[in-house]
Order: C-alpha cells, then sequence, then structure tokens
C-alpha cells in the first residue's frame, strides 16, 4: 500500500517504477494498491512538495542504453490499483504493461481518477509503442475509470492495446492522431471523450469526439474549463477526484448531459472563475493578440491591484489615437445573463482603458466564426492616481435561443484617447444576481 508517495527517476531495463513477476502457483500473486483500500499507518510521514506521482522514470541497461521495457510491468495474475496519481515524464515501452494478470476476485489493472500526461513510448521487440499493453487472457479485466490521458508521446498506432477484457468508464483519452485502442476481448466502453471514438464503438455507449477543453494545457493545466463538453457528463461517479474534490458537483446554469459528474481525472469545483489568468498573476498566460499596427501590450510589474503584491497587470500602449491589446476566448457554458468588469488605470488624464467585448452564438473553439452577434465597450477608468473600474459591468444578455456549445464572448483590453497608455487588472465575468445589482456601484475600498 503507498499513500502520498512519489517514485521518481528510477533506472532499470524493465519495471524502472514497479516489477511484479510472481511464481506460477495460483495462489501466488502480488498486490499493490495506490491511495485505496487501508489508511495509512498511524505516525506515516508524507512526501515533500508534490506527492502522489510516478515520475521521471526511465527504461535503461547498467550501461545507459535505451530500451523497450514497460515502466510498470506486472505478471501472472498481480493486482495493481493507482487510485489519484499522476503518471508523467517517464520513458520507455509502454507505461503500463501486464501479462496474465488478474484474481478470480479483483481486477488485474485499475486506474482510477488519475492523470497519464507527457509519458514518451518507444518500439522495439516486446513493444509496439502503445501507452498501456495488456495481453495473456487476464481472469479480470483492465478497468480504467475517471482518468486524463492526454500530451504522451506514443510512438506507435494506438494509446491502449489490449488483448484482453477491459473497462472504460467517465475517461478523458485526448491523443489527436493516434487511434484509442486495439485488441480483442468483452469491452464496457462508457461516458467517454475522446479524440477517436471509431476504435471505441464496439461494447461503447455515449461517446464524444469534440475539444474538451483543459484550462491550460501548454503549462499541464488539464483541469476542465466552465464550458467544457465533459463538465456534468456521467451520471455516476467515485471520488474525490485527482485533487481531492468531491465528485459529482453539479454546477449551475450548465446542462447536464447524463449526469452531475465531469469526465476525466479532475471534478470541477465551481462555475467561477470564467475568465482565465484573470488577474494576471505574474504573467499574462492564456491572453493572446498583437494588437493593431500602432500598438503594443506587455505584462507589467509596475503596477498592480487585484492578486498578491506584486503579481502584476497588462499595459497597453499607441503612438495612434486608439490602442488594442491582448483577448481572450471565453466559452459560454450555458444561457444566463453576463456581468464582464475590471480595474483600469491610465497613464495619461486624456486617456481612457475599457473592455471591449464580442458575443458569437456559434463562434467556433476560436470565438471567431461568422460576425458577432452582440458587441460593446465598457469603460473601466479614466484616473492617473487611482485604480478604479465600471461604475455598472457591461450586461450581456445569453438568452436560451440564442445558446449553443460553441457560444463565446471575446474580451479585448483597449485605450483610447491620443498615444493612449494604460493598465489593467483584475477581469472578471460573473452570472447576474441580486448581490449584484446591490453592489454594482462598488462599494469596495
Amino acid at each position: 500500500h503507498l499513500h502520498d508517495f512519489n517514485l521518481d527517476a528510477n533506472r532499470a531495463p524493465k519495471g524502472a517504477a514497479v516489477y511484479f513477476a510472481s511464481g506460477s502457483s495460483v495462489q501466488s500473486y502480488s498486490a499493490l494498491r495506490i491511495n485505496g483500500g487501508v489508511a495509512p499507518p498511524i505516525g506515516a510521514v508524507r512526501c515533500s512538495g508534490a506527492c502522489n506521482r510516478i515520475s521521471g522514470n526511465r527504461s535503461l541497461t547498467s550501461a545507459g542504453v535505451a530500451t523497450d521495457g514497460a515502466i510498470i510491468h506486472l505478471e501472472r495474475r498481480n493486482i495493481l490499483a493507482i487510485n489519484r496519481t499522476t503518471l508523467s515524464d517517464n520513458q520507455g515501452g509502454p507505461l503500463l504493461s501486464g501479462v496474465e494478470m488478474g484474481q478470480t476476485f479483483d481486477d488485474g489493472l485499475v486506474v482510477g481518477n488519475s492523470l497519464l500526461e507527457r509519458n514518451r513510448s518507444a518500439t522495439g521487440p516486446t513493444s509496439q509503442g502503445q501507452l498501456i499493453r495488456m495481453t495473456g487472457n487476464a481472469i479480470q479485466p483492465l478497468r480504467i475509470y475517471q482518468s486524463t490521458i492526454v500530451g504522451n508521446e506514443i510512438l506507435g498506432t494506438h494509446v491502449l492495446d489490449l488483448d484482453d477484457d477491459s473497462v472504460l468508464q467517465r475517461s478523458i483519452v485526448w491523443q489527436p492522431g493516434t487511434s484509442a485502442l486495439i485488441g480483442g476481448g468483452q469491452r464496457q466502453i462508457e461516458d467517454i471523450l475522446a479524440n477517436d471514438i471509431g476504435s471505441l464503438v464496439s461494447g461503447g455507449v455515449r461517446l464524444i469526439n469534440v475539444d474538451p477543453r483543459f484550462i491550460d494545457p501548454t503549462r499541464r493545466d488539464y483541469r476542465l474549463r466552465a464550458a467544457s463538453p465533459g463538465v456534468d457528463f456521467a451520471a455516476t461517479s467515485v471520488g474525490p477526484d485527482l485533487l481531492g474534490n468531491a465528485r459529482g458537483n453539479d454546477l449551475p446554469i450548465v446542462a447536464n448531459r447524463h449526469g452531475p459528474a465531469d469526465l476525466g481525472a479532475y471534478e470541477r469545483p465551481a462555475l467561477l472563475p470564467l475568465v482565465l489568468n484573470p488577474d494576471f498573476d505574474r504573467d499574462a498566460r492564456l491572453w493572446t493578440g498583437s494588437g493593431d499596427a500602432d500598438s503594443s501590450w506587455t505584462w507589467s510589474a509596475a503596477q498592480n491591484h487585484v492578486g498578491a503584491t506584486g503579481s502584476g497587470s497588462v499595459f497597453v500602449t499607441s503612438t495612434g489615437f486608439n490602442a488594442v491589446g491582448p483577448s481572450q476566448c471565453i466559452h459560454v457554458p450555458g444561457p444566463a445573463s453576463y456581468l464582464l468588469n475590471g480595474w483600469g488605470r491610465v497613464r495619461t488624464a486624456t486617456n481612457q482603458v475599457a473592455l471591449r467585448w464580442e458575443f458569437r452564438r456559434n463562434g467556433g473553439e476560436a470565438c471567431t466564426a461568422g460576425s458577432a452577434d452582440q458587441s460593446g465597450v465598457v469603460t473601466l477608468s479614466t484616473s492617473t492616481t487611482t485604480w478604479t473600474r465600471a461604475v455598472e459591468a457591461a450586461a450581456i444578455a445569453v438568452p436560451p435561443a440564442e445558446w449553443t456549445s460553441g457560444s463565446s464572448i471575446t474580451v479585448t483590453l483597449v485605450a483610447g484617447g491620443r498615444e493612449p497608455s494604460g493598465w489593467f487588472d483584475g477581469i472578471s465575468l460573473a452570472l447576474t444576481d441580486v448581490a449584484d445589482r446591490i453592489f454594482a456601484d462598488d462599494f469596495e475600498p
């Protein structure tokens, strides 16, 4: 039993992180249970830093030559149950391989509430470059549930190569360009978001092939945005999730496709925030665009209003009469009335800073398809001495008849006046409610 652990930077030709090979007797088997089963013993010492990771392991000979051996390898009736674990940055043959696994009373391999990301598979005599390979007629099936498989460098043609029975539930398999599954055995596949659902159709129900809308995959943040199609998708769940959040959290205004539980390793705990990196916390990630020919923008540590001291803001300037800064594409999670606001400050008294917004009923994944169905501008500040925001936020009504799964609001930071310059911080897109109206004139200091 492992709890609050790390298995990292190990080297071996096969089974660099875990290797089980039991004897031939039917009574002889090994079982490894990660974050499950019995509770940690009293007095156990938790790992330091980020815990529950199997990372940085390499399949190498003692001379340092790469092999195609698995990072985790099990043989003959062994049991491996992985829960709430991140498996990342490993390099070898399959990440997980098993031969003749399982007991009559248990599954052979179980992976739940876990993230499998940025592992690199190898090809060779015993591996065809799959991420997971199971062979040899396991007594009980492989089971993967509520897990996310994404961003792995898979040199083979398939993510999963399974000769045996398999169960795949409430998970995300997002490996563009690679087929999800090959192999035989009986399959139970349900509630899956995947780049390839063709290989999952046999034995599969409730399958979707759409962008999962991760928060920030470039920085390895695979949590789901509020408007992700994987949010409030499944009817049942087993928690907690990878971060310890309770499962089955039913978000307001988000329609339940089949139930309140989210797909993948992460359950979204709340609807807000809809704007990502709204406080420009130490950078301007997730805000994009180069402005126009006369404009420029940059993250600035010189000014800050929202967030930790020194977390910064975005500075927009122009040599002309209007400055166009970065934008963010925000997919709308459901029909509602939204309030857009933010904080601003100008460098010159004749300038102003504002938020320009455009609503598209079906703007696509980039929020740019077709013309805007609604648009507007809300002025945040004309002050050179203090940070201010709009007395009344921009109200953006999205009625049920206008909302689709591709509905979006694009927010752009702009400044006006002659050679305008100004700072932005704390951009927010919230739902209209009574509290919003009562405090629309901002009693905040």
